[in-house]
């Protein structure tokens, strides 16, 4: 477990590493404005986000769910499993409530916290509240699509499954064929890395908060956050750890990459230094894993 939260705080740092600017003062004041090198939301994401929330409905309501089709772990899972998953019925199911409101955190912090107070209320600033909102559905369209429609067609069993034979009693869903069918993807964990993805990408270019230091603890923040909500869906035993990175993958994809290159066509972010380039990696020591930071400063 010590080494699985080293792992959750390299993933916030990674997630802060940053290419420096030269040719802005750090303390320089930034107002929020939509940037005219920055594409707006135009009629065609409408229409392929329109459908990827109709697919979703598609997807739940009318595609019939697998059950059965894939058991057991694969590569790393079965060892993952061995060390994380909890024994206790009580310590399982308090540790995916955590897990769950870290979950639902992330759906509301890009919306609540980023649009609603810093943009609208704080910056005053409707234009890019607007855009924000539009990207933000966006994103978290088309990761429910894709968990939705992965979950029902692959049907793999939860690793729960394994214990339901002799303890019926082990999981709540051990009776529930269609839920315990829906290990790959992992959908919470693909939202929450979506959310977090969001407010990352918002951060890096948009002055939320006035400063820098402050913009990127939210975006550290936001990823440790996802990363526990994670390790909370394989501590109560509900998913392997491949279900957890192929969630991971899905919602930095569609919460960071696609924005930043649809929208804010990879410019350079915020977090940028005033001097030179800094990037923090991660780096085997011993046994173990450790930090370390190339680049000039």
């Amino acid at each position: 477990m010590r080494r699985l939260l080293a792992s959750a705080l390299l993933v916030a740092s990674v997630a802060g590493s940053t290419t420096a600017r030269a040719d802005e003062p750090e303390d320089e004041p930034d107002s929020l404005v939509w940037k005219d090198g920055w594409r707006r939301f135009h009629w065609g994401e409408y229409v392929a986000t329109g459908a990827a929330f109709a697919g979703i409905a598609v997807g739940l309501f009318a595609v019939p769910q697998q059950v059965g089709n894939w058991r057991g772990g694969i590569l790393f899972d079965d060892w993952f499993r061995d060390r994380l998953a909890l024994g206790s019925y009580d310590a399982r199911q308090a540790t995916i409530m955590a897990g769950n409101a870290l979950y639902y955190g992330l759906w509301a912090y890009p919306v609540v916290v980023d649009l609603g107070i810093a943009a609208l209320a704080v910056h005053q600033s409707p234009d890019v509240a607007f855009q924000m909102f539009l990207i933000d559905a966006q994103s978290f369209a088309f990761t429910g699509l894709i968990s939705t429609l992965t979950q029902r067609l692959v049907g793999r069993e939860r690793p729960f499954s394994e214990e339901c034979a002799s303890d019926p009693h082990y999981d709540e869903e051990c009776s529930d064929d269609v839920n315990r069918s829906q290990a790959f993807i992992s959908g919470h964990t693909a939202m929450a890395f979506t959310g977090a993805a969001l407010v990352c990408v918002h951060h890096a270019h948009l002055p939320l908060y006035g400063n820098r230091a402050a913009d990127l603890l939210a975006c550290s923040t936001a990823m440790l956050g996802a990363t526990l909500s994670g390790v909370a869906r394989l501590a109560g035993d509900r998913h392997y750890v491949t279900d957890i990175l192929a969630g991971a993958a899905i919602g930095v994809a569609s919460g960071y990459l696609l924005p930043e290159a649809v929208h804010y066509r990879f410019s350079v972010p915020r977090f940028a230094g005033p001097e030179g380039s800094a990037m923090i990696l991660p780096t085997p020591i011993g046994d173990g894993w450790g930090v370390s930071m190339l680049g000039m400063m």
